[in-house]
């Protein structure tokens, strides 16, 4: 009797578990039987939660079941100036990103790298009971949003989207995903990704607040690490860096284009890490058109070209991501906010100043940098026809020469005016000195007439 309790106490919570996930997967395959049942249900309306315990123990691929939270593969949201699209099968990452009105995902590869946090921390050499790739041992404790190297994909936990009034697409989108080990076979991570995006109302603009969560914090740091938060990797064909460089924001000074070398050995990040102490950076095409951040808690951005990996020899995008130096293990949360923007480099930064504006609660100040993108759009036109440089650098010499003419002109002009004002004074002079001199022979002639009067007058007074 003792023995059959205990095989009950052993059997009964496997058939719960069983029973549970059968009715888990009967709920989530029939979701295309519930819509057309209750059309006023959304496919994207609801979603199925998986107790978080099941995913965290693995069991479901222990028994062999290959179950997992099936949810949409891609989540589209849009308003009237972009179109964005959620990857809900690689952690509700960014896979692509697009002005309304056009099909050019301004993303280089998002199925081998989408928008999305990349995070390190220790120990080095970290394993769990043999299940994460030791290589040299030397390997970060790194967590990538997508999953892990292995290609497990992240558990959505739970997700919920907002629709837009207007159309079947989003407006925001809400997801708690589990995360992984990245160099471990399906070894789930302390945390929990909470994750919101939304788009701006009337702009081109998608916002992004990311807060990770984490269930097991360790009572030491492994020292700061450079966050990725995020990293995205644009089209090749965006292949110069925007930011401000300086160290007077704010000012309207003016930013800076990086070229970043594609031909560049694998793993060559050029620029690579620059400051940007007004929070914002840009990768653009020739037209000075493309993919924009802001995130006001970062003042570093590294860019470059992605070579290798799933982007096979040659490179097939950038790369640029925010990077904040932090550890996340020793912290009960970590939270970040961004925006995302489409548009050229003068409306990204403006956006960016827009916001700070807001923050300081100053004026509204319109087209800052009118100058600098002048400059700009004449460098991108003469890098499409090298023949206008050289119109240009022909008339600039030109006017230089002239300039020199007529800056030796004047200084002839004046040194004659000098001579002439010199004689003319001298003149004057002259002229001053006769007449003092004739002054002085009158006076003394009068000296003379008086003395002579005066020896007259003494000489009558003798002789009376």
């Amino acid at each position: 009797g003792f023995c059959g309790s205990a095989n009950l106490l052993i059997i009964a919570p496997t058939v719960l578990l069983l029973i549970t996930c059968f009715v888990f997967t009967l709920i989530d395959s029939s979701r295309d039987t519930l819509v057309a049942v209750f059309p006023t249900l959304r496919r994207d309306s609801y979603s199925v939660h998986m107790p978080v315990a099941i995913q965290k123990m693995g069991l479901l691929k222990e028994l062999g079941l290959g179950l997992t939270t099936k949810t949409e593969n891609l989540m589209r949201l849009e308003n009237k100036h972009i179109k964005i699209a959620v990857d809900m099968r690689r952690g509700a990452t960014i896979s692509y990103i697009s002005p309304v009105g056009e099909d050019t995902n301004l993303l280089g590869n998002p199925m081998g790298a989408a928008l999305q946090l990349h995070l390190l921390s220790g120990p080095t050499g970290f394993d769990v009971d043999g299940k994460c790739s030791r290589g040299t041992g030397e390997e970060p404790y790194e967590i990538i949003q997508a999953g892990n190297s292995h290609g497990d994909p992240p558990v959505i936990l739970d997700y919920n989207m907002e629709m837009q009034g207007w159309g079947a697409y989003g407006r925001s989108l809400d997801a708690n995903v589990s995360t992984l080990v990245y160099n471990c076979d399906n070894v789930p991570a302390s945390f929990v990704l909470s994750q919101s995006i939304w788009l701006e109302d009337d702009a081109p603009v998608v916002w992004v607040r990311q807060r990770l969560v984490n269930s097991d914090v360790q009572d030491i740091s492994y020292g700061p690490f450079k966050q990725r938060i995020p990293e995205m990797f644009p089209n090749k064909d965006f292949n110069a860096f925007w930011t401000y460089p300086g160290l007077f924001p704010w000012t309207s000074d003016s930013s800076r284009e990086f070229l970043i070398d594609y031909k560049a050995e694998d793993g060559t990040h050029v620029p690579g890490n620059v400051q940007s102490l007004e929070h914002w950076a840009a990768m653009v095409n020739e037209t000075l058109f493309g993919l924009g951040i802001y995130h006001p808690d970062v003042e570093h951005f590294d860019a470059g070209a992605r070579n290798g990996g799933v982007f096979g020899h040659h490179a097939g995008s950038g790369v640029l991501a925010a990077i904040k130096g932090v550890d996340f293990r020793d912290k009960k949360e970590l939270e970040v906010t961004y925006a995302l923007m489409v548009g050229d480099v003068d409306e990204i930064r403006k956006f960016a100043y827009d916001q700070q504006n807001k923050m300081l609660n100053a004026p509204h100040r319109t087209r800052l940098f009118p100058a600098n993108m002048e400059i700009a759009k004449r460098d991108v036109a003469e890098r499409k026809n090298p023949r206008l440089k050289d119109i240009r650098l022909t008339a600039e010499s030109d006017l230089k020469k002239q300039q020199k003419r007529d800056e030796m002109a004047a200084k002839a002009k004046a040194e004659k005016a000098r001579v002439s004002a010199a004689a003319a004074k001298e003149k004057e002079q002259k002229k001053a000195a006769a007449a003092k001199e004739i002054e002085q022979k009158e006076a003394h002639r009068h000296i003379r007439h008086v003395a002579r009067q005066e020896e007259r007058r003494k000489h009558s007074t003798r002789n009376k």
